[in-house]
């Protein structure tokens, strides 16, 4: 499991005595994901803890786009929080509707996996002033309706950023 980091240039900032930020690209390599996402550990970002991690900038390709996900191990959360030294999970989410290559194509998602809107009242869009509103709107369909990408997907051509703030 092959996960490249490169640090952005002049995205390492101190914010006190034991706290920064490291902003990294992050670029997976071909066919290498394994099931529950790749390990970035404190010592991959310059760090002895991460406190917390975020995308910032994702690469979204013509066929279709991923969805990544940042985790602490469950460990971190209790009564009492816990920051952990073994790193956090960068997870791919593809549409549930979506299977085989990551690609998820871009004319078959919209309207068909996801939401769909039905206009089945007349006259349901007001306007006062300059704001405009919907009423009696109805959504169909899957809201929010991810999966895991299958262990071995090729993830190389989806490059994404983090930043990472810790110590």
């Amino acid at each position: 499991m092959a996960l490249t980091l490169k640090i952005i240039p002049e995205q390492h900032f101190d914010i006190g005595p034991s706290a920064g930020w490291r902003a990294f690209q992050a670029t997976p390599a071909a066919s290498d994901y394994a099931t529950g996402g790749y390990l970035i550990t404190p010592a991959q970002v310059g760090m002895y803890m991460i406190v917390g991690a975020t995308v910032i900038g994702q690469k979204y390709a013509a066929t279709g786009a991923v969805q990544w996900v940042i985790s602490q191990p469950a460990a971190s959360f209790g009564t009492t929080p816990v920051l952990s030294t073994t790193g956090v999970y960068l997870t791919a989410l593809q549409s549930a509707a979506s299977t085989g290559t990551i690609a998820i194509p871009v004319a078959t998602n919209v309207g068909t996996t996801g939401p769909v809107y039905a206009d089945t009242v007349a006259n349901q869009f007001s306007t006062t002033g300059a704001a405009t509103s919907i009423t009696n709107a109805t959504f169909t369909g899957a809201v929010g309706n991810f999966n895991e990408v299958a262990a071995g997907t090729d993830l190389s051509g989806f490059p994404l950023w983090i930043l990472f703030i810790g110590y």
